[in-house]
């Protein structure tokens, strides 16, 4: 069963309905493109296709191409539209038709009593552990999404250890995450049910009509668990939204995640958001859960999440292997329940052997950089694929972006990535990509002061060649910023994960700002590389 769909209760009951038939659900955000869309849907070829025609965001009227879609999916054996008499122009003259899919609604379905969908059950079916539960998309962040296949069994038992355990989720809490139908999240956000919480559903934009629209919903409806990534918390500081510690007041807990949590912004949020800890989480689409959390025993620190997830053999691989302290690539030594059950398209299960187990032997290799500490936390720097190699020095892009964050108000979002460069040492040149704030001019002035601030703060290796204004930095559908396509776009390799960019126009216009900008280098002054 796929679905296009919006964030809502409707949602939510017929991944219920569907995933009890023992049918596999995958769900998909409007807001996706339709070849984009269509990239993930053709490869599932599902039977049931469930869709919202249209919602609004910030306002404005979005229309689902849902006749295009219906007729590039001949799979499909129904469409239920849960906007009911409101969407049914979109099928019209498709679903319906003599020999075409049944056209029908959710509300007609449940009228019905039993769905003419499938056979009708009596009671609940007991499937096989691994049985396919949800079929999920990576993000697109270093190259073509994946259609990653999860299971009933291991999804149930990390999210109920997740929620159980590290979030301590109990009836009479109220969670509410900011999240898409497109992101792992929300899976994660109905499975949380099975806690006896009660979970509150957000759709729409977080700043419109009023720019706190989603901080009224959180304060109204007494969340008690909120779920936020950076990018929201970066919106905040930039609308200048501040003191909302008394109208948070029922909030005892925050978890962010999305993209790494840098430690200026930890820090703002533990003074100007919520008076509770507020938890970095991390972990992915590839496992449906989490392999660093929060803990209702443990001290929060800076930029670091509180500790791995239970049950979850993590190691940091360096030079000298596995360790459990230091700095290198994620791996987990020992294996865990809700590790993939396939990947679409990959009856031998080769293309998952090679992402997750050939890099390093006997071990599941997650692909980020972390660090983990003395203290037992963990300090997510960023994607390993993302590490650059400036004059022989490895740099994490997280190290920049950090500095940048705490030091330089001027400057948004930001994006380092390396330009192949025969004639510089090493080969390679640092390229540093810049969302300004609205007034903001990336003025001689402005340029050596990031340099310096880089300088002082991490090391002269970090220091870029040059430093780019763009209006905006390309970003997958789950609002993760894509160093992989600009290190392609730049590097002239063909932009492995186009299709998984919310706005790919982004990647062509940083290359040409780049282009334009590689003239005016003789006239910045480079920062010296001692020692």
């Amino acid at each position: 069963v796929a679905a296009v769909v919006r964030n809502t209760i409707d949602t939510v009951v017929s991944c219920l309905a569907a995933t009890s038939l023992g049918a596999t659900w995958s769900s998909l955000a409007l807001d996706m493109g339709l070849q984009t869309a269509l990239a993930r849907l053709q490869v599932l070829e599902p039977k049931v296709l469930l869709v919202h025609a249209r919602t609004r965001q910030n306002g404005a009227l979005i229309e689902l191409c849902v006749r295009e879609l219906v007729q590039a999916l001949p799979s499909l054996s129904a469409v239920v539209r849960l906007d009911d008499q409101d969407g049914r122009s979109a099928t019209d003259g498709l679903a319906g038709a003599p020999g075409g899919p049944l056209d029908t609604t959710l509300r007609e379905v449940e009228v019905e009593g039993r769905s003419r969908l499938v056979d009708g059950a009596d009671s609940w079916r007991r499937l096989p552990f691994d049985h396919p539960l949800f079929v999920l998309f990576s993000s697109g962040t270093t190259g073509a999404p994946k259609g990653i296949v999860h299971g009933h069994g291991g999804t149930l038992l990390e999210h109920l250890k997740e929620h159980r355990l590290h979030c301590d989720l109990k009836p009479g809490d109220r969670l509410c995450f900011q999240t898409s139908t497109g992101w792992m999240m929300w899976n994660w956000t109905v499975s949380a049910l099975a806690t006896g919480a009660r979970v509150v559903l957000y759709d729409g934009s977080v700043s419109y009509p009023q720019r706190d629209s989603f901080l009224e919903v959180v304060e109204r409806e007494g969340v008690t668990v909120l779920g936020i990534s950076p990018a929201y918390l970066q919106y905040l500081v930039d609308a200048g939204i501040t003191g909302t510690h008394d109208r948070l007041r029922g909030i005892r807990t925050v978890l962010s995640t999305g993209s790494v949590l840098r430690g200026h912004l930890h820090r703002w949020a533990r003074d100007h958001f919520a008076r509770a800890p507020v938890e970095s989480i991390s972990g992915g689409t590839d496992i449906l859960g989490c392999f660093v959390m929060g803990s209702p025993w443990s001290d929060t620190y800076e930029g670091e999440s509180s500790c791995a997830g239970l049950g979850l053999d993590l190691r940091a691989w360096n030079d000298h292997g596995p360790c459990d302290e230091g700095t290198g690539e994620l791996v987990c030594v020992q294996p865990f329940p809700s590790r993939p059950v396939a990947f679409l398209d990959d009856p031998d299960g080769t293309r998952l052997r090679h992402a997750y187990y050939d890099q390093h032997p006997n071990a599941w290799t997650h692909g980020d950089l972390v660090d983990l500490t003395a203290r037992s936390t963990v300090r997510v720097l960023g994607r390993c694929d993302g590490v650059l190699n400036i004059r022989g020095i490895r740099i994490g892009p997280s190290e920049i972006y950090d500095v940048i964050g705490r030091k330089v108000q001027e400057v948004t979002q930001a994006l380092a990535v390396d330009a192949d460069a025969p004639s510089d040492p090493g080969g390679k040149r640092l390229i540093l990509f810049v969302v300004l704030r609205g007034g903001a001019i990336l003025d001689r002035a402005l340029t050596l002061r990031i340099k310096k601030e880089l300088k002082e703060g991490a090391s002269a290796a970090h220091v870029p060649a040059a430093i780019v204004a763009v209006d905006e930095l390309p970003t997958t559908f789950s609002n993760k910023v894509s160093e992989a396509a600009m290190q392609d776009a730049l590097n002239n390799r063909p932009v492995r994960n186009l299709m998984a960019l919310r706005n790919p126009d982004a990647v062509e216009k940083a290359v040409d700002a780049w282009r334009r900008s590689t003239s005016d280098l003789a006239r910045v002054p480079a920062m010296t590389i001692r020692g």
